[in-house]
């Protein structure tokens, strides 16, 4: 869960300025991990000290800081009581303590032989993990572990096996060798879907790993493949998805259109391993976060109708049995698509205790989000709020005098095309349905039908085929469901975070690129369209990866 804390956007530095926000702050999560803030010049330089990586921030106002590279690289500061700097938020998540008491060790200074041996001994430990992540067996990484990492690693840092998200790595290339501190960071690149890992490790004086980190990044420097035409291009991604059927990395469904021609489709995998009946074109999976595109897109129906106002407190709509006028006078239909309203999430222990299908209807959340409170001032911060989308399609109960889902039924769906998208018991599920699963440590999977308390809402979790995505993103972009201003204010980055109303938005190559992604425990699922190019991208999954991987994979093809 990641940490929240409260706004800050209201404070200032005061006596000491930037100077006071110089130091090492500890990650919350993960203690081993340390950033360094120093000035330079009138910027604030972060560096990373487990890879050396720096970065150069500008302030924006009071405590909250940004990069010209990337403006939803936010850092905020908070201060205690006593009005001092005492911790960062990074990206709006994550939580780095100051530790003014912390000094990092020495670089020893090794001669060129001593180098060389830690050298020879970082990239051993390399391949062994490579080969131990290179095969879909987790009895090799196992081993790998107990032959190469210290106990006291083992007991507090799993792992990762990185083979389901990539079918294989390869060493790509050294970015960081420390010699004093026995330490490398290196790049690793996969062999399906050239997405990147940095591995960094750290080894002691009897060369076993006593630190090691494994994430997933972007390599902005890394070629995109160029293709002579789009018959060459189509067949590199029927290749790519061999490849992912082959290797097991992706189950579900894959679709690629250019306006209304489908390019490519493909279907791969078991919708349900129990029985071995196998995925097809047409086959329903759970789109998770995917159906906040649709309450957005029916909320905009409304307004254009004249029926609410996107300035208009929700109090208007929402009683005090959800939240009290305290917070629903302050908070606007604006705030609520935006994700700027400062409400939370109603997942939490209680929600999770729920069993399969017990809420139906959107009344049920009530006993989940009436103990809500704003984490900042409405419309000064951002933080993802499945509450708020929920409370949006009590809005269209209220205003359209209808059930949530009778509503986009009848006024998104069926204008689409859209034959198969609805929400669905499991327990009464048609034929064609996808149940998810869960990688297990084993290698196994495991169902997630008693994972989740809901059968779909307004926030998500209905279920969709990829030819019904595709001919909703049409009907969109086509005006068939809103105008082209209702189209503008839902493609607009409010809060610089590359969301819309309801819709995630990115800039690339091809111009603008909007849709939403989808994932919870057994559910991965991507939708991207370029609204000026009319390239359609859907891919479908239920495994709890590689769909959003294979999408973006998709968006550099197609550059």
């Amino acid at each position: 869960m990641w940490s929240t804390v409260q706004s800050t956007n209201a404070q200032t530095l005061g006596k000491g300025g930037l100077k006071q926000l110089e130091g090492y702050y500890q990650f919350r999560i993960n203690k081993e991990m340390y950033l360094q803030f120093s000035l330079q010049g009138k910027q604030l330089k972060l560096t990373q000290l487990w890879d050396s990586k720096t970065m150069l921030f500008d302030q924006q106002a009071g405590l909250n800081f940004t990069t010209k590279e990337n403006p939803g690289f936010t850092l905020n500061f908070t201060k205690d009581s006593l009005n001092n700097i005492n911790s960062v938020v990074v990206m709006g998540k994550d939580v780095w303590d100051k530790r003014p008491d912390y000094k990092p060790l020495p670089e020893i200074v090794l001669s060129a032989a001593e180098q060389a041996k830690v050298k020879l001994a970082l990239q051993s430990k390399v391949q062994a993990y490579i080969a131990a992540v290179n095969v879909e067996q987790p009895q090799l990484l196992a081993k790998f572990v107990q032959e190469q990492v210290t106990e006291k690693l083992q007991k507090t840092k799993p792992i990762p096996h990185i083979y389901k998200n990539t079918g294989g790595v390869e060493l790509y290339k050294e970015i960081v060798f420390q010699p004093g501190k026995r330490r490398g960071v290196y790049l690793l690149k996969g062999k399906v879907l050239t997405n990147f890992f940095e591995l960094s490790l750290t080894l002691n004086e009897q060369n076993k790993v006593v630190e090691m980190d494994v994430y997933e990044v972007r390599v902005p420097e890394y070629p995109v493949q160029k293709f002579k035409n789009e018959t060459e291009m189509l067949l590199a991604l029927k290749a790519t998805a061999e490849a992912l059927n082959r290797t097991n990395i992706f189950s579900g469904t894959i679709l690629l259109a250019k306006n209304d021609q489908i390019l490519f489709q493909y279907a791969c995998g078991d919708a349900i391993k129990s029985t071995r009946i196998k995925n097809n074109i047409n086959t329903l999976f759970n789109i998770g976060s995917m159906n906040k595109m649709f309450t957005a897109t029916a909320i905009m129906q409304l307004v254009e109708q004249g029926k609410l106002k996107l300035d208009d407190p929700i109090s208007k709509y929402i009683d005090t049995a959800w939240l009290p006028t305290s917070i629903t006078n302050k908070v606007t239909i604006h705030h609520l698509l935006s994700h700027s309203s400062g409400l939370g999430d109603f997942f939490g222990p209680a929600f999770d205790q729920l069993r399969y299908g017990k809420i139906s209807q959107l009344k049920e959340f009530k006993p989940y989000i009436k103990g809500d409170h704003l984490a900042f001032k409405p419309g000064t911060d951002w933080s993802y709020s499945n509450s708020g989308m929920v409370l949006l399609g009590v809005v269209i109960e209220e205003v359209a005098h209808q059930n949530y889902f009778d509503y986009v039924k009848q006024h998104i769906y069926q204008p689409s095309g859209m034959k198969y998208t609805d929400r669905y018991n499991l327990a009464q599920a048609p034929a064609n349905i996808a149940f998810g699963y869960i990688l297990q440590a084993d290698g196994t999977y495991k169902d997630n039908n008693n994972s989740s308390g809901i059968r779909g809402s307004s926030a998500g979790g209905g279920y969709s085929t990829v030819g019904d995505l595709y001919r909703f993103a049409l009907a969109l972009l086509n005006n068939k469901l809103v105008s082209e201003s209702s189209k503008k204010l839902l493609f607009t980055d409010y809060m610089n975070k590359g969301y819309g109303y309801g819709f995630q938005l990115r800039n690339t190559a091809l111009g603008k690129v909007i849709g939403h992604s989808g994932g919870a425990p057994g559910v991965n699922a991507v939708s991207y369209s370029t609204v000026d190019q009319g390239y359609h991208i859907v891919v479908l999954s239920n495994y709890d990866r590689a769909a959003q991987r294979i999408g973006d994979y998709m968006l550099q093809l197609i550059q």
